[in-house]
């Protein structure tokens, strides 16, 4: 959520949060916030929210954060949100988001101009995918994770880890500690004491008691109505503005500095003290006009019970603590109703995405804008066939579905009616899930317009550059889905192709595991010498604009590998889950395609930087060869 301008009070008095050494403790992290934490401090060096994604450089800051966690004895545990919430009453706040990150899309492709934080769209799965591989426990609400997170933090007696201003109103036994405020690139060392010293994180820690001790005689239960009547993600200020101005004036609070924007605050928080929340909202209803009260009282509830809410903390402690088994409830009876256990395991495990959640609580669908070429369709374009096999699985049992789909079209953020039936329906989920593994490998070769010869061709081109069969696995579904792409879209410069094909086996073979095919390590060392040049921030200025059109082509491949790892999430199929960390950076996908689109044979160029002897080398050609075989690629500024 977030309570309009409580942040910027805190941080205005230090008396109201401490410095703080975070150790030897578990710590609830809000998941969702901290993969936009993640991926702002992966961009520090440049901003690198043009390019669509630099999973490689992002990941390596995860890993990062992690270590330093456990160098100082923190066990971390995160907790992601889940759907829109069902009433709808948070969607004003959303919209408002996501035409926000247009406008950051949009602002991109201008030179000189502030571009904004842009979070790519396979950031999730890059983070999930890093904590199963570091062993860190997570778990998934139904909704919005706040409450799930406050709930777990007591139950573990341990601080909530979060940038979400609500965490300051939330009644935390053991404190919440700003996310902004840890810097975990340095790890500290305390002095000996006792004969004992111990790593640390620096950090800044808020304790509510302390935030009360400055409001003698306020209960922590009206912290919810404060939130509320100053206006939250839920509820706008404008509702409750003539009971803000209506309070009466108070004496400056001794000790505390308070800004002009901050003064109506003030006077909420002193007028509630020695009140209950009864007494309180009966009085501040006489402010307002009588066919207002009625919903005044509504947004007060829905408010005060969004802080409330929830009793799935005990469930959520039986994932947490590795329990197997499918629960017998999981605290939310309407979900139940509507949808099979199994599928609701999944979802608490975050093995399956939010995406799903909003299609059968809203039947809605939020395309998070990318950095498009606004002059074409939509990059989700690419995946809409992906797309609609998922929607129509995701029907069940019913006869008809309309969803509303939101996504870019030209400059604005509009809305599409998506009516689907039963003749949308390619396969059930449940005839999907009575499948063997072989079947549903199958089912989704012809989804993406292959088959089981070409996956065989495939695999055997790999093995024959001598690469082991864990990268034969993980890389063939990746090639398929580049064919896809290539076969769905045929207007692609063959630069762009190129370049994301080399872009992925240089991550995978030179920076993620060189082992897995036969390099030596003075190979190695001289193609990464060879492409550095391309792991630098791209240069744009007016002599050198942006090439938008060789992001937009990432970014629908993006969308492509976004949809078929949701399709994959459902079940088991035979294809290795897709690891974006391993062969996706945007920005030397951009530079390296920007330098082909000068050379008079980019595909030689390519051999060179590899080695035009090296096993790396004929890899190249082989894919290249492989992927363009029933498509003719025009190149960049020539007819075909």
């Amino acid at each position: 959520m977030g309570i309009r301008s409580l942040r910027s009070f805190i941080d205005n008095n230090s008396d109201l949060i401490h410095q703080h050494k975070l150790h030897d403790t578990k710590v609830v992290i809000d998941g969702t916030n901290f993969v936009f934490f993640a991926y702002k401090m992966s961009a520090m060096e440049y901003p690198n929210h043009r390019f669509g994604g630099d999973y490689i450089t992002y990941a390596k800051i995860i890993r990062k954060c992690i270590k330093a966690f456990r160098k100082c004895r923190i066990e971390p545990i995160f907790v992601f949100d889940g759907g829109i919430d069902r009433s709808l009453r948070k969607m004003s706040t959303i919209f408002k988001r996501l035409r926000a990150r247009l406008t950051h899309c949009q602002n991109a492709l201008k030179v000189g101009s502030e571009i904004g934080f842009i979070l790519p769209i396979l950031s999730k799965i890059v983070f999930t995918s890093i904590l199963i591989e570091m062993e860190v426990k997570f778990v998934q609400s139904f909704e919005e994770a706040d409450t799930d997170v406050a709930m777990l933090a007591n139950h573990y007696q341990c601080p909530v880890i979060s940038d979400d201003s609500d965490f300051f109103i939330f009644d935390l036994n053991s404190g919440f500690v700003e996310l902004n405020s840890i810097d975990f690139r340095t790890v500290r060392r305390s002095s000996v004491k006792n004969g004992r010293s111990f790593f640390f994180l620096d950090c800044r820690f808020f304790d509510i008691q302390n935030f009360l001790n400055h409001f003698p005689g306020l209960d922590r239960k009206m912290l919810p109505l404060f939130s509320t009547i100053m206006g939250n993600d839920y509820v706008e200020q404008r509702c409750f503005i003539n009971i803000l101005n209506s309070i009466p004036a108070v004496e400056s609070k001794k000790g505390l500095k308070v800004g002009r924007r901050h003064y109506s605050m003030i006077r909420l928080l002193d007028w509630m003290r020695h009140k209950n929340v009864k007494q309180a909202v009966d009085f501040l209803l006489t402010f307002l006009k009588k066919e207002d009260r009625k919903n005044a009282i509504e947004l007060i509830e829905f408010s005060k019970e969004s802080y409330e809410k929830g009793n799935r903390a005990s469930i959520l402690v039986n994932y947490l603590e590795g329990c197997e088994m499918i629960p017998e409830s999981f605290g939310d009876p309407y979900l139940e109703k509507k949808l099979p256990p199994w599928f609701l395991d999944k979802f608490s495990r975050a093995q399956i995405d939010s995406l799903f959640i909003n299609i059968f609580l809203s039947k809605r669908v939020l395309l998070m804008p990318q950095v498009d070429d606004l002059t074409i369709q939509s990059s989700y374009q690419a995946s809409h066939h992906l797309q609609i096999y998922l929607y129509s699985m995701l029907m069940f049992d019913s006869k008809k579905m309309v969803l509303l789909v939101h996504d870019r079209k030209d400059t604005n953020y509009v809305k599409t009616i998506l009516k689907l039936d039963q003749s949308n329906q390619m396969m059930t989920i449940d005839e999907f899930q009575s499948m063997t593994v072989d079947e549903r490998k199958n089912a989704l070769l012809q989804l993406i317009w292959s088959s089981e010869s070409d996956l065989l061709h495939l695999k055997n081109l790999l093995t024959n550059q001598t690469i082991s069969a864990s990268a034969v696995d993980e890389l063939s579904i990746v090639i398929l889905l580049v064919q896809y792409w290539i076969k769905r879209v045929r207007s692609t410069y063959r630069e762009c192709l190129m370049s994301i094909l080399a872009c992925i086996l240089y991550n995978f073979f030179v920076e993620y595991d060189s082992s897995a095919i036969d390099l030596s390590a003075t190979d190695v060392e001289q193609i990464r010498s060879n492409l550095s040049k391309f792991d630098q921030e791209p240069f744009i200025n007016h002599a050198h604009t942006f090439k938008v059109r060789i992001t937009h082509h990432y970014n629908q491949l993006q969308t492509i590998f976004l949809f078929f790892s949701h399709i994959q999430s459902i079940f088991d199929s035979g294809f290795s889950k897709i690891q974006p960390h391993h062969i996706f950076q945007g920005s030397t996908i951009y530079n390296l395609c920007c330098d082909l689109f000068r050379r008079a044979d980019p595909q030689l160029y390519i051999n060179v930087l590899f080695g035009r002897q090296s096993y790396l080398s004929h890899t190249f050609n082989c894919l290249l060869n492989f992927v363009e075989s029933s498509n003719v690629l025009e190149r960049y500024g020539r007819g075909k």
